[in-house]
């Protein structure tokens, strides 16, 4: 292990230096030595010695800065003025930071900093094991920058007040910091620094205006930021589940008013990886993180939800981890393996954090080893998940929507897969919708698309939306009384949907377009519920006593319902085609069912069972009449009832033990089934 010797001048100590202000400057000279390349060795160089860092500062082990008279090679690294050496204070395995800039190296984002791990000593004394790493600052060694206007920005939500130079953005109130700069003139009179950081404002309020309206417009966006680096940025901070990733030490970097805006180099990683057990830092690694960031982490940015909802960035974040992640990923256990217990020995000995309860929410492990394992295997359970996420073939399906809510407005993250949106006992009414589709599955994110409409007060139902869109309105006070929602492009989904609605609760679940909620009684949808299911599942509810599916014109099949379930459409004027019943063997031994139905242009067909497909396919012959009872043993001791939903009628009464549900001679469709089997 290199190491870097600090000697403080006029006999400053650094007990001295810790107490005071991190902006104190104090003369030093630094020595550096390497065994294994003597070449790389300094002696005697005159240099400032200061604090740095926010949080990190107020810890015990504390980060510093050096910065040499003039430009300086340090351990091989390209020469510049200025150094950081950062503690990892609150990272036991010493290896947070090094795996995040080195997957950032290795994905090819732009200036990640280089580093070298050290032992660093103070006016003789030993202070532990630190990485020396370049500062972000414009240079042509490190952020490379060559236009007059270019410039450096850091979003920073948390310390922005400490800054010279900052802005506010219009949209998502995010604050900005101006770094560094080309012209490096920020307090002169005229400061063309400043100039080019206000015409950087511009450019990043014009790029929110267009991410956060109603209708993404994909093209001008790219044209603003370099869509390739916010990919790259992204997996960073996702695989480390970074939960400061969108709230502080955020750079950016504009080479000039005609550039784009480009988001790196990465920074700061000690916290993230796991460090934390709680899911909203970050602790859980089977989970999406930055993409629902708004959902864990208060006060950050939430860029990447916005980014997430457009259909080109996703399939180009898709393109780009099957093209170039699988590599990079490959390599960060190797990375970890490249341990250093010597140096950690020693460091323990002085800050003795192992063992101990650190001022994040775990304990630390026993010994350096057991970090870096602990580290290792939670960073393989993060590489599982999201190789499965982001495979071409991945069968996690998500769809997420988000309510816009009387008297509260957007509620703050949408939900995904079944979660409520809305609120239930406030009698708000909800006033508009979006929803969006989030899959990595190639075939399904290109070919399904989502539609949805809805039933508005006053106004009746809107035309359909496509995903993304917003159905309702904003600011008029009008509640959204009803809704349908359908996915065009696929014959093995369903979407199914549910609605709270004024006075009356929830009601069953629809399907595939059928209408939730109510026209015509000036009743609110207060709260929602939406999820995706495979069509072509047989997944069968052991805990209910009868289970049914159906076969529905231009869909297809249905998945299975049971006990009451609605299993077909109303209000789409699609006819009931076939179905298939089936009888819990295990809480109905014995038993089986008798069916009859009535089929268009062939009359009544009898005697079929609940082992059998009831109905016809490929033949577009309507269902009009069933009858269903029960056989067996025990057939006394139950009621089977069913209902139908018959063209121009609507739902019918139930029926129960073979009586007739439908209508005879009247051509006139089912659309959709109820059963259910009770006790007498």
């Amino acid at each position: 292990m290199p190491s870097i010797f600090v000697k403080l001048e006029d006999d400053i100590t650094l007990e001295s230096v810790n107490n005071g202000s991190k902006e104190i400057k104090y003369g030093a000279l630094v020595d550096i030595k390497n065994d294994e390349n003597d070449m790389n060795n300094i002696s005697q160089v005159k240099a400032e010695f200061k604090g740095r860092g926010n949080y990190t500062w107020s810890l015990p082990k504390k980060p510093y800065q050096i910065k040499f008279k003039n430009k300086q090679s340090v351990l091989g690294m390209k020469k510049a003025k200025t150094w950081i050496l950062l503690a990892n204070y609150l990272d036991n395995s010493y290896k947070r930071n090094k795996i995040a800039f080195d997957f950032a190296k290795e994905l090819g984002l732009n200036y990640t900093p280089n580093y070298k791990f050290v032992d660093l000593w103070v006016n003789g004394d030993y202070i532990g094991n630190y990485m020396v790493v370049e500062k972000v600052q414009v240079n042509e060694n490190r952020v490379n920058l060559t236009n007059e206007n270019g410039i450096i920005s850091e979003l920073d939500n948390q310390y922005y007040a400490e800054e010279n130079t900052w802005f506010e953005s219009t949209v998502s109130k995010t604050k900005f910091t101006l770094k560094d700069s080309y012209a490096d003139d920020e307090y002169e009179e005229n400061s063309v620094a400043k100039q080019a950081f206000k015409e950087f404002e511009n450019s990043i309020n014009e790029f929110e205006n267009i991410l956060y309206s109603k209708n993404k417009d994909w093209n001008k966006i790219s044209s603003i930021i370099d869509i390739e680096s916010f990919i790259k940025y992204y997996f960073v901070q996702e695989l480390s589940e970074n939960s400061d990733g969108c709230r502080s030490s955020v750079f950016m970097y504009k080479d000039g008013n005609e550039d784009k805006i480009h988001i790196g180099p990465v920074w700061d990683f000690d916290i993230s990886f796991g460090n934390f057990t709680n899911q909203d830092r970050g602790g859980n690694p089977k989970i999406d993180y930055i993409v629902n960031i708004n959902k864990y982490m208060d006060n950050s940015n939430n860029w990447y939800v916005e980014l997430f909802k457009i259909k080109e960035f996703r399939t180009a974040v898709l393109d780009f981890y099957n093209t170039n992640i699988n590599l990079a990923l490959e390599k960060i256990n190797k990375n970890i393996d490249n341990n250093m217990p010597k140096s950690a020995y020693m460091n323990n000995l002085v800050w003795k954090t192992l063992g101990k309860k650190s001022s994040l929410d775990r304990i630390n492990a026993e010994t350096y080893q057991d970090e870096i394992q602990y580290f290792k295997e939670w960073i393989q359970q993060r590489i599982e998940y999201l190789n499965e996420r982001y495979s071409e073939n991945s069968n996690i399906f998500k769809i997420k929507y988000q309510s816009h809510i009387q008297d509260i407005g957007w509620e703050k993250y949408a939900v995904e897969n079944g979660e409520m949106s809305g609120t239930e006992g406030k009698s708000k009414r909800i006033e508009a919708m979006q929803i969006y589709f989030d899959t990595f599955n190639k075939q399904l994110s290109e070919n399904v698309n989502i539609k949805y409409q809805g039933h508005i007060q006053d106004i009746g139902w809107q035309d359909w939306k496509n995903e993304g869109e917003i159905l309702g309105t904003e600011g008029q006070s009008k509640r959204l009384e009803a809704i349908k929602i359908k996915l065009d492009g696929t014959s093995k989904y369903s979407i199914r949907y549910r609605v709270h609605i004024q006075e009356i609760g929830w009601q069953e679940w629809k399907y595939d377009g059928d209408v939730a909620g109510t026209t015509g009684e000036s009743k609110r949808i207060e709260a929602i519920e939406i999820e995706v299911v495979k069509k072509e599942n047989d997944y069968i509810n052991e805990n209910t006593l009868i289970n049914y599916k159906a076969h529905i014109q231009d869909i297809g099949n249905t998945r299975y319902g049971f006990d009451g379930e609605i299993i077909g459409t109303t209000g789409r004027g699609l006819r009931l085609e076939g179905i298939n019943i089936k009888l819990n063997e295990t809480l109905l031994p014995n038993m089986s069912l008798i069916i009859d139905t009535h089929i268009q242009n062939i009359g009544w067909k009898k005697g079929f069972t609940d082992k059998q497909f009831i109905g016809t396919t490929g033949k577009s012959l309507r269902m009009e009449a069933i009858k269903i009872r029960l056989k067996g043993e025990n057939a006394q001791k139950y009621d089977i009832k069913y209902r139908v939903h018959v063209q121009d009628i609507g739902w019918q009464e139930w029926k129960a033990n073979g009586e007739m549900a439908g209508t005879e001679g009247q051509a006139k469709r089912i659309e959709a089934i109820q059963m259910k089997i009770v006790e007498k």
